[in-house]
């Protein structure tokens, strides 16, 4: 199926990704439907007479129908020159990540039928109409003879953009080369790849796990290494009874650009140490070593944070808001969630900066939610790729929803071609110093003697099927529940080291 893009174009696409698929199937086995889920939306650049006469640019990520039939979206638009890209690559992320939004909206929001898709696609304006972020930077010297397919860590921001720009400019000269960059996910880190055409079908596995980026793929670069499942903790905690749920949320906002003060030392001040100006303490990492989940029993305050994507011990953002939770003090708690989430977002700012380290980034993106109880309310908080579910009676509600399915369980009004585009995964969602400026939500609901709140983060789980979770949830004990949950995501660590957490309110 495809809307305004060249017959040329799409029996190339197809038919290459249709073998693409298929190997990365073989390869992945039984864990080929989460790996595939949890894969990043991809940009891409690639120069004229590989898909057609036009170079182009866009975004490829995962979809699939509505039986469960997976393929790679792509939204793609033509340029007519190689400067044309590299202008496009220098002016950052912006109009990708647009792209990548209306791909994420499509697939967590199935009221979006194929004509409302192609319209949000239609009012996306096209690239290169911005000002420049960045100049080229020239990449390390390689011969790019000995190999066909390359990996390289991303940088963020402008020093991302001038990297692709500069490797872009680089190859235009040597030949069919197209470029290929993420911000990560659950199973990759940020990384840019060079391929000559089209990738190998064999290495698109590399696409959705990195694990799998053996032969062809030569790597360049330190990528950290693979992170084991994060940890969390469940908690049980009695709470009086309460009516009927009534959910209320506070819309999406993001960070402000403007946090970072001259002096780092007072974005920090409640940490374990004071930080030296342009630094974040350097042993953050230490309050990591009791697991992921904080919970204030003089706040009646849980927290989850993770560092999403795979294990880097450079990563600081979710041991800053580790530290963070540890730090306040009860006359603060007792402002709310909202005091929390004013901190958290303050160190966004800085802990971005060091992304955009071109000789040694660091890519942080945290996922973090919290839940804190008083009398029979529930407040709950989250930035990134994480979520809070309320269990009541065999009823389960998201209280920050990505959609809810149709009554009649058909996932738009366009046939079959909706059933190809759009299936319930929930979008990911910038964290806690990632490159683009943070999802962060409020919600609040009433809660009653029996119920469970569900506390997740990372990509791998907040995209299970709220069914799953239904039906977890309905397990007599907490710890059935979360080890059906953690299974599902696939999960092979200690419970210790799940990323989710259940309250349940006892009286």
């Amino acid at each position: 199926m495809q809307r305004r893009l060249p017959v040329r174009f799409v029996d190339c696409w197809d038919q290459h990704f249709e073998h693409a698929v298929d190997a990365a199937r073989g390869v992945l086995g039984n864990d080929w439907p989460a790996v595939y889920h949890a894969s990043p939306t991809w940009r891409f650049a690639m120069p004229a007479g590989i898909c057609g006469d036009s170079a182009w640019v866009g975004v490829l990520g995962p979809a699939s129908d509505r039986v469960g039939r997976c393929f790679p979206m792509v939204i793609a638009a033509p340029l007519n020159r190689s400067e044309a890209v590299t202008q496009a690559l220098l002016q950052g992320d912006h109009w990708f990540d647009t792209l990548a939004r209306v791909h994420a909206r499509a697939q967590a929001d199935p009221s979006i039928h194929a004509e409302a898709f192609d319209g949000l696609v239609a009012d996306v304006a096209g690239p290169g109409g911005g000002d420049p972020i960045a100049a080229p930077q020239p990449p390390q010297p390689l011969d790019w003879r000995s190999a066909s397919h390359w990996r390289f860590p991303l940088a963020q921001g402008a020093a991302g953009a001038a990297q692709l720009a500069g490797l872009w400019s680089q190859l235009a000269s040597a030949g069919d080369w197209c470029l290929w960059w993420t911000a990560g996910a659950a199973r990759v880190p940020p990384t840019l790849l060079a391929t000559r055409g089209l990738p190998q079908p064999a290495a698109y596995a590399a696409f959705l796990d990195a694990a799998h980026a053996g032969a062809p793929w030569q790597s360049a670069g330190d990528f950290g290494h693979r992170a084991d499942a994060e940890t969390t903790q469940n908690r049980r905690i009695a709470f009086p009874s309460a009516p009927a749920i009534e959910v209320a949320a506070a819309p999406a906002v993001a960070a402000p650009r403007t946090l970072l003060p001259d002096d780092l030392s007072e974005l920090f001040a409640d940490l374990i140490v004071p930080p030296a100006p342009d630094e974040l303490p350097s042993h953050l990492g230490d309050v990591l070593e009791d697991g992921p989940v904080r919970y204030r029993a003089d706040a009646a305050l849980t927290l989850v944070a993770v560092d999403d994507g795979l294990r880097d011990p450079r990563r600081q953002a979710a041991a800053v808001a580790h530290a963070l939770v540890d730090e306040l003090d009860v006359a603060e708690l007792a402002g709310g969630v909202g005091v929390l989430r004013q901190r958290l977002l303050a160190s966004h700012a800085p802990l971005r900066r060091r992304g955009e380290d071109l000789l040694d980034p660091v890519s942080e993106d945290a996922a973090v939610v919290a839940a804190q109880l008083n009398h029979r309310h529930a407040a709950v908080l989250r930035i990134g790729s994480a979520g809070v579910w309320h269990y009541r009676h065999g009823q389960l509600h998201a209280l920050f929803a990505a959609g809810e399915a149709a009554d009649d369980g058909s996932l738009g009004h366009g046939g079959e071609f909706d059933d190809l585009l759009f299936s319930r995964v929930t979008a990911a969602a910038p964290g806690l110093g990632a490159a683009s400026d943070p999802v962060c939500e409020e919600a609040a609901c009433t809660v009653a003697t029996g119920d469970r709140l569900l506390l997740m983060a990372t990509q791998a789980l907040v995209q299970l099927p709220l069914e799953l979770l239904a039906e977890a949830l309905a397990l007599p004990s907490i710890d059935g529940a979360r080890a059906r949950i953690a299974a599902a995501a696939g999960f092979r660590s200690p419970a210790v080291h799940w990323p989710l957490a259940i309250i349940e309110i006892t009286p």
